[in-house]
């Protein structure tokens, strides 16, 4: 999907009585790769005050779909988008979202370096005190928190889903490591732009 297209105005179809109302104000774009996949560019949509859900967008050969999961509530909702031009939501159904939580602890630590580019390093712990996955991020200092972008978005489980504080605010525009698989991973962030987005469910009849 072009940029100029991701900035218009989306447009959910719904029915007369309204149910949950999601709001956007975070446009991202990243790009994904592993040893047996190559680049994989996604969007996503967050709000930045409440990463307990999010919005994916996947666009296929054929059609376009969409799909916010909420974790806070357990719901998964899915929408055809019926029009590239104006991406134009409709919403389909809403299932049951399971919430697998990882019991792994995590550990930051910093990168002495001599450029002026900013690192930090990300370590999955698990109960063995064993580190199964370490991830070396390339950050800029923000003044919200972007860490829960990161972990929705570079698919590098298991942690995606743990309740992981990030020990400063930062956006990740880079990573690179292991995944608890023995996988490498890298992950590129290819865009970040604010948007004004709402989406609303159609109350059950």
């Amino acid at each position: 999907m072009k940029r100029a297209i991701l900035g218009l105005l989306f447009i959910c179809i719904c029915n007369t009585c309204f149910g949950q109302t999601y709001s956007f104000d975070r446009l991202i774009k990243s790009e994904v790769s592993t040893t047996s996949s190559k680049y994989n560019e996604n969007t996503y949509l967050f709000n930045s005050e409440d990463y307990s859900y999010s919005l994916r967008l996947n666009e296929g050969k054929d059609s376009t779909e969409a799909w916010i999961i909420d974790t806070k509530r357990r719901q998964v909702h899915y929408f055809n988008i019926k029009s590239k031009d104006s991406l134009e939501l409709e919403f389909v159904q809403t299932n049951p979202y399971k919430l697998n939580l990882p019991k792994y602890t995590y550990e930051f630590s910093y990168v002495k370096s001599k450029s002026q580019e900013k690192e930090i390093l990300l370590a999955i712990i698990n109960k063995k005190k064993e580190e199964i996955a370490k991830y070396r991020l390339k950050i800029e200092k923000t003044d919200h928190n972007y860490f829960p972008i990161f972990q929705a978005t570079a698919a590098v489980e298991p942690f995606n889903l743990m309740n992981i504080k990030a020990p400063f605010n930062f956006l990740v525009l880079k990573s690179y490591g292991k995944n608890a698989g023995g996988k490498a991973l890298n992950y590129e962030m290819s865009c970040t732009e604010g948007t004004n987005f709402t989406v609303t469910i159609p109350q059950k009849s």
